[in-house]
């Protein structure tokens, strides 16, 4: 099953996306934010050309586990997607994935001024690795 995890965010969206095994995690770009009609748009092109099955957005929660603000974005946009999309919509806890990320970045080297341009698709990367990982272990 391909399943398409995505980071979103206020200026971008970091996406990944699996092989059809469900195994293995990979970078799948970023969409830079144009409007919610047009960023559903693309998402949907994305989703018909991956073949994808299931759609994972991280949830960014408080360290205490409760939602803010920035969730019910996540969650709104998800309905808006949800509305043109029949395909399954999870969410899975994000938090810590953005620093992983800065820190995976800086352990190979990327410059702290070009990791702006790649933590957002590794963020997505790590949640769907981390996802993918749960579900092999609740099997």
């Amino acid at each position: 099953m391909r399943i398409l995890a995505i980071d979103y965010g206020a200026k971008r969206m970091g996406l990944a996306i699996s092989d059809r095994e469900g195994k293995f995690a990979f970078s799948a770009g970023v969409l830079e934010r144009c409007g919610i009609e047009r960023d559903v748009a693309s998402l949907m092109q994305r989703i018909t050309d991956e073949n994808v099955e299931k759609i994972v957005f991280g949830l960014p929660l408080h360290m205490s586990g409760r939602e803010g603000p920035e969730a019910a974005a996540v969650r709104s946009f998800a309905e808006k997607l949800r509305a043109t999309c029949a395909l399954p919509i999870d969410f899975f806890d994000e938090r810590m994935t953005t620093l992983e990320a800065k820190r995976a970045l800086h352990e190979i080297g990327v410059s702290s001024k070009k990791q702006k341009a790649r933590i957002d698709e590794m963020a997505a990367s790590i949640l769907l690795r981390t996802y993918l990982d749960r579900m092999k272990a609740s099997e």
